[in-house]
């Protein structure tokens, strides 16, 4: 079994910065992104660079094209095979 990147106790510490950055830009009215570089914990960790690239969809849409294709696909093929039945 894989290793896990960070420990449960790290992982609770990076959910708990989120979240505290996210109320704050909420309550502020401000970009999470302005917040996030501005937070000293958060720009200990992550450059500017590294920050900014969270905010590019790119990055967090990640495969979700090739997930849509396939439930598309998966999607016709079950229609032609109920037309063809029926047909």
């Amino acid at each position: 079994m894989p290793k896990p990147f960070l420990s449960r106790s790290a992982k609770n510490s990076a959910h708990k910065l989120v979240e505290s950055t996210c109320r704050r830009a909420q309550f502020e009215k401000r970009h999470l992104r302005a917040v996030l570089s501005e937070d000293a914990e958060v720009t200990a960790i992550l450059s500017p660079e590294n920050i900014a690239s969270l905010f590019e969809p790119a990055n967090y849409l990640g495969s979700a094209g090739t997930f849509i294709d396939a439930v598309l696909a998966a999607a016709r093929s079950q229609l032609a095979q109920k037309l063809s039945v029926k047909g």
